[in-house]
């Protein structure tokens, strides 16, 4: 008779195993570990599965804190706080180096600071040559404002102020 309960309830725990469904499985293999204390077998499985259940858990909580991290470095970079984006998007690849959202996003991010830092470049040259413009315009050295000025239009073709200048200083040496 313990045999035949034995074997049910570890006919039912292995059932349940094999369907992933670890409570029920959980409740047979302590029944058949009651019904014959001395079997190894039904307290091996139950360290099983609070080891499957405990990895889970970890799991889970991997899955949120990388959900936190995605929803976070997403909010940051469309508000533009890249800083911030790039934190939250090196934490979610940290917490699931495999996923390839966050390592996308970080490629965008380093295009657009590279990108940001192209630009800055750009406009600190082009306000030299204004100012270089400028400060001899004011000088009367039209020769040399000339130059500044054409210097900012070689970087910023699209730019009137060099313009009007240039055409400015063209009537007041024509006059």
């Amino acid at each position: 008779e313990v045999d035949e309960k034995y074997k049910a309830a570890i006919a039912k725990a292995d059932g349940a195993f094999g369907s992933k469904d670890y409570t029920t499985a959980k409740t047979a293999y302590t029944e058949a570990s009651y019904t014959k204390p001395a079997e190894q077998y039904p307290k091996t499985k139950n360290a099983d599965i609070d080891k499957l259940l405990a990895d889970a858990n970890k799991q889970k909580e991997i899955d949120e804190k990388y959900k936190t991290a995605i929803t976070k470095g997403d909010g940051a970079f469309n508000s533009k706080d890249y800083a911030s984006a790039k934190t939250a998007y090196t934490e979610a690849t940290g917490l699931k180096p495999s996923e390839k959202y966050p390592k996308t996003k970080l490629a965008e991010l380093e295009k657009l600071l590279g990108d940001a830092a192209k630009q800055k470049e750009i406009d600190t040259k082009y306000q030299a040559a204004i100012t270089k413009g400028d400060n001899a315009f004011k000088a009367k050295e039209y020769a040399t404002a000339k130059a500044g000025f054409n210097e900012a239009l070689g970087i910023k073709p699209n730019e009137t102020y060099p313009k009007q200048m240039l055409a400015e200083i063209d009537k007041l040496v024509a006059d």
